[in-house]
Order: C-alpha cells, then sequence, then structure tokens
C-alpha cells in the first residue's frame, strides 16, 4: 500500500490529530468544513478505489473521517447541502471517461480483428479441415480392407492399384494435418478480443472462468462496478 494510503487509512481510523504531542491543542473538524471530503461524507472516497492501477486517481488531499461521516449522515443537513449532487456529478464523470475508453477499445478491435458479426469465425476453416482429415481417415480405412479382399481374390493388379490410391489419401491426410497445426497455432496466437463493458480492459473470449474471476475481482474491474452501481443508487433516491 502506498504512504499517501496507509496515511489516509490511519486518519479515518484514528483521526488527523493521531500524531499529536500530548497536551497539544488538536483543531476540531466539522463535516461541513471545506477541508473535510465530501464524496467519502456521502459514500466513499473514488480516489481510494484504483490505488497503483492505471486509472489511479491519485490522493484525496481532502480529510477522511469516519467519524464525520457518521456526523453528517445523522445530522439534520443530511442531503440538504449539495453534497450528494457533487459527488453524482463526479462519479459520472468517472464513467464518461471509462464509457469513451470502453468505445476507442471496440473500434479497435473492429479494426484488428474485423466486423465480429461478419462469417470469418477461425473456428470454420479449422471444423472443415479437421472433417476432411476425419473423412480421409475412413477411406483409407475402407481401401486398405478393399485391398486385402482383392489380394485374397489373387487380384494382385487391382489391388495395387488401391494401395496407391490409398497412399495419395495419406498423403492429403498428411498436408491437412500440417495446415490444422499451423491454423491451431496461428488461432492462438490471434484469441478473439473483447472489450470489458464495465471497466474497459481488453478480455480473451471464452477465456478461463478463474481469470475471469481474477479480472472481476481485480481493482480496476471493482472499482467501476461499484461506482456504477452507487451512481445507479443515487439516480433512483433522487428521482
Amino acid at each position: 500500500m502506498a504512504l499517501a494510503a496507509q496515511q489516509s487509512l490511519l486518519d479515518e481510523l484514528m483521526g488527523k490529530g493521531r500524531n499529536a504531542a500530548k497536551g497539544e491543542k488538536v483543531h476540531k473538524y466539522r463535516f461541513d468544513d471545506p477541508n473535510v471530503c465530501k464524496y467519502m461524507l456521502v459514500d466513499f472516497c473514488p480516489h481510494d478505489l484504483f490505488v497503483n492501477t492505471r486509472q489511479d486517481l491519485g490522493p484525496c488531499d481532502k480529510i477522511h473521517d469516519i467519524s464525520l461521516q457518521q456526523d453528517y449522515q445523522k445530522s439534520s443537513r443530511h442531503g440538504k447541502l449539495g453534497f450528494e449532487d457533487e459527488y453524482e456529478r463526479f462519479l459520472k464523470s468517472l464513467i464518461s471517461d471509462v464509457e469513451r475508453r470502453i468505445k476507442r477499445g471496440q473500434e479497435r478491435l473492429r479494426i484488428t480483428q474485423g466486423d465480429p458479426n461478419a462469417n470469418n469465425d477461425p473456428n470454420s476453416q479449422k471444423n472443415e479441415t479437421i472433417n476432411k482429415i476425419k473423412f480421409l481417415e475412413e477411406k483409407i480405412t475402407s481401401h486398405v480392407l478393399k485391398s486385402e479382399q482383392l489380394g485374397n481374390d489373387c487380384r494382385i493388379d487391382e489391388a495395387q492399384q488401391v494401395l496407391n490410391q490409398c497412399e495419395e489419401m495419406r498423403e492429403e491426410k498428411a498436408t491437412l494435418e500440417t495446415q490444422l497445426a499451423e491454423e491451431q497455432a496461428n488461432a492462438d496466437m490471434n484469441k478473439a478480443m473483447e472489450v470489458c463493458t464495465v471497466c474497459g480492459s481488453f478480455l480473451i473470449v471464452g477465456d478461463i472462468q478463474s481469470r475471469l474471476d481474477e479480472h472481476n475481482s481485480g481493482k480496476q474491474h471493482a472499482g467501476y462496478a461499484k461506482i456504477r452501481a452507487t451512481l445507479d443508487d443515487l439516480i433512483v433516491s433522487g428521482s
């Protein structure tokens, strides 16, 4: 945890005067003091959400004090000082920023990956190659049995002709298997991506659940999810 975040946490728990010497006069703050964080009075300070991430808002320069939050929310002036409106505007500005980032990310993927609705599914070609290989395997097996039967019937020339056809199919199958390996390698290198519609991060389409869970619990995603939920609540309560 960054030093500023540690200090802020200690201030919330123990108050700004925690380091004051015995007998030293400590200024007693009120919730309407201009040095007090109004965002925290309403709910939480967004500056605390993204510490040490790309979206870090930097440390809040206002006072965070749980007791002042409690005083405000119990006060008869609660909801009448414009703090909620100011808080709502700030949260909306953060969501506007991330929505622009989401839009840019989606546009970038449209350019690099093409239209997701177009008929350009890499799995389509892969499945076609797999089906061709299976078809050849069945024909090879059939031809081997046929050549054996022709040999048993002493039809040697016909048996050899069937074996020659069988060898041609084996070569075609080997070519297709090489092609399939190349297609799989290309698919691994160019996995389809998508943009998280909550936080704007890039995700691999169909990624394993453990990585999705890690993303969803990360500071950036969890922070924007919290902002969105809180903003929804503010809008509903204000309507």
